[in-house]
Formats: C-alpha cells, sequence, structure tokens
C-alpha cells in the first residue's frame, strides 16, 4: 500500500472516503414524495402508486383516429437495460414508445403541490438511439408553459418559456449504459436551477446540463415524459424513467453538521487501517 511521508493518508484516498461520506448524506434525505415502477404491476391512465403524487395521465395516438392503423405508441413496466442503461427498482421501470414518424405517447404525472420552493425533484432517466424525438418537460401550472424542457433527436438540448441561463450545455448524453440524472430546485417562487449528470457501469462520467430558470411566475404542476416519431423495431428507441422523488433541501448548518459527523468517522477509519497496513509493511 502506498502512504504519504509521515504516515499520513494519500490525498487521493482522502477524497474518496470524503466523497463516499458526502454521497451516502446526500442521498440520506428523507423524501415527501415519490413513485417508483417497483410499486406497480400494471401501469394505465389514472394508475396511480405513489407516495403523496397524482395519478398518472396517458395519452397517446396509438391506431388514432384519422385511419392510420400502423401508428404504434404506448406505456409499458420493463427491464430497462433491454434498451438503455439500469435504472430498474425490482427489476422494472417506467417504459413509453412511439413510432413512426406523426406518433407520439406523453405520460403525465401530476405534483399534487409537493414541489414547492426549496424543495428538490429528482428522477432517473435512461435513453439511447436519438431518432425521433424523446425527453420531459417540467410544467408550470395555470399557464402550461414549459419551466424546463430535456430533448432528445437528432441531438440534445435545453428549452424554457421563461428566462434561461444555462452553464453547461454538451450533447454527448452516453448512449449504451448510460443513464441521467436528472435534479431541479425550486430555489424561490420564481428560480429554479437544474443538472443533469450522466453515469454508467464506468461510474460518473460528468455534468451534460447545468443552469437556471427565472421568471416563473406559479408553482409547478406536473411532469411530463413523451415520445414522438422514433424508427420501429428496437427498443433502443424508448424512453426509460424512474425513482422519482420530491426532496427537501437541507439548511447549510444541518448540511454541514451531518456530512462531518458522517466523514469524520469514516477518514478515522480509514486512518487506523492505514496505520495497520504500515505496520505490515
Amino acid at each position: 500500500m502506498v502512504v504519504s511521508r509521515g504516515g499520513g493518508l494519500p490525498w487521493a484516498a482522502v477524497a474518496a472516503v470524503v466523497g463516499f461520506a458526502w454521497g451516502s448524506f446526500a442521498h440520506a434525505q428523507t423524501p415527501v414524495a415519490s413513485d417508483f415502477a417497483s410499486s406497480y404491476t400494471s401501469w394505465t391512465n389514472g394508475s396511480n402508486q405513489s407516495t403523496n403524487l397524482g395519478a398518472w395521465d396517458l395519452t397517446n395516438n396509438n391506431n388514432d383516429p384519422d385511419g392510420d392503423p400502423n401508428r404504434f405508441a404506448g406505456y409499458f413496466l420493463g427491464d430497462s437495460t433491454a434498451g438503455a442503461g439500469d435504472i430498474n427498482t425490482a427489476g422494472q421501470s417506467f417504459g413509453v414508445y412511439a413510432h413512426p414518424g406523426g406518433t407520439f405517447a406523453d405520460a403525465l404525472l401530476g405534483l399534487n403541490g409537493q414541489l414547492t420552493s426549496g424543495r428538490t425533484l429528482t428522477f432517473d432517466m435512461a435513453v439511447n438511439f436519438d431518432n425521433g424525438a424523446k425527453g420531459f418537460s417540467l410544467i408550470e401550472s395555470g399557464s402550461g408553459d414549459e419551466i424546463l424542457n430535456w430533448n432528445l433527436g437528432g441531438g440534445a438540448a435545453t428549452n424554457s418559456n421563461f428566462t434561461k441561463n444555462e452553464t453547461t450545455a454538451q450533447y454527448d448524453y452516453g448512449g449504451g449504459d448510460a443513464v441521467l440524472n436528472v435534479s431541479m430546485t425550486l430555489d424561490s417562487a420564481s428560480s429554479l436551477s437544474y443538472l443533469i449528470n450522466r453515469t454508467s457501469s464506468l461510474g460518473f462520467q460528468g455534468t451534460l446540463f447545468e443552469g437556471t430558470i427565472s421568471g416563473i411566475t406559479s408553482l409547478p404542476s406536473s411532469l411530463k415524459f413523451y415520445v414522438s416519431g422514433t424508427d420501429n423495431g428496437d427498443a433502443a428507441n424508448n424512453i426509460y424513467f424512474n425513482s422519482i422523488e420530491v426532496s427537501p433541501v437541507p439548511e447549510p448548518g444541518s448540511l454541514s453538521l451531518a456530512f462531518l459527523a458522517t466523514a469524520i468517522p469514516a477518514v478515522a477509519s480509514f486512518r487506523w487501517f492505514s496505520s495497520r497496513q504500515q505496520r505490515r509493511d
């Protein structure tokens, strides 16, 4: 084992231990609302197995009434790894498909007023092929405007009906086994910050989109996932999503104390292990 001079901890090891402690605490916040695919045995219009969120409003034009029997759109519970990365809970995720051109499928989840100032909405999303269009939108109540939209189709981009200040924007969404971890925090009644990270079997792979939205006039009312006009016959054309949660943002003071309470014992344990290893060496 390589150690620093004077018996101290190597900086890489310190960073790893502290990073682990921080991550453990960050994921320990108790959600006030949530929805997981693992809670469902079937997923149809009006289904609701969430905690404190609304029923699903599922709308599509499968075999639509204008006489085209070749439009195929719908919803399923299934293994996200069939077409993209692993975001499953108990082996399944929410999935949406719509093909070919002119076909659409929307899945709208009511937020029931849970995303208020000082709270964060998070979810996992898996996409692969970028034909057609697929993505998500956070919808404002009353106006129905898009507070934030992320769309994949011949490229990836964010959009907003309000004032957007984006500091990071990268097209490379990962494909294959990569998944997107989405976080949107309502910082005030009129502003929102967002972060879209990518992870895969290789671990954290960086931030794809990050920024703020200002000028919001009312609370978010719903979260929409959608697909339209993809190619036929491949699960990699679908969109998959799961683990939707609304959580309070911790106060800065409590965050620091809780982090230290987690990190200090972790570092102390590592120092003990390091000293024992040095004696063996």
